[in-house]
């Protein structure tokens, strides 16, 4: 199941003081967004965006939230059988995807084959233990 991730602004105090901003970089679950709109009243959780998007079960998303928010999570979502938006309303599900803690999912590029040398490091070497093998015995 689709699961957005979010980025979001909170009013702590709600005079406007302590805004705490969750940008791209750590966002918040759509279903994190609504225990915080729980948490800190609907009027002061703004901004709410989706950046990007994974796969996720609801019931693994309520467990990480009970750990991170304790029983909040359950009036929010209660019982064994609770309803939880997983994708925010109105909002595309053709998303930046993402991994289970709202990380961009990057692909490492290929090695290009080449036939001109690598050019050699120009900076000192580094000794590493235990990253180089050992030399075979009687060699």
């Amino acid at each position: 199941m689709k699961m957005h991730w979010c980025t979001a602004k909170v009013n702590l105090a709600g005079m406007g003081f302590y805004i705490v901003v969750f940008g791209p970089e750590r966002p918040v679950s759509w279903p994190e967004a609504q225990v915080l709109f729980a948490l800190h009243g609907d009027e002061n959780v703004f901004e709410v965006k989706p950046c990007g998007v994974t796969d996720a079960s609801p019931s693994e998303e309520k467990r990480r939230l009970l750990g991170k928010y304790g029983p909040v999570v359950e009036r929010v979502f209660p019982g064994r059988t609770f309803r939880m938006e997983m994708v925010m309303p109105g909002e595309a599900t053709d998303q930046v995807e993402v991994d289970s803690f709202g990380e961009t999912i990057t692909t490492i590029p290929e090695a290009v084959e080449s036939d001109e040398p690598l050019e050699p490091p120009t900076g000192p070497a580094v000794f590493k233990p235990n990253k180089h093998p050992r030399p075979t015995a009687g060699a």
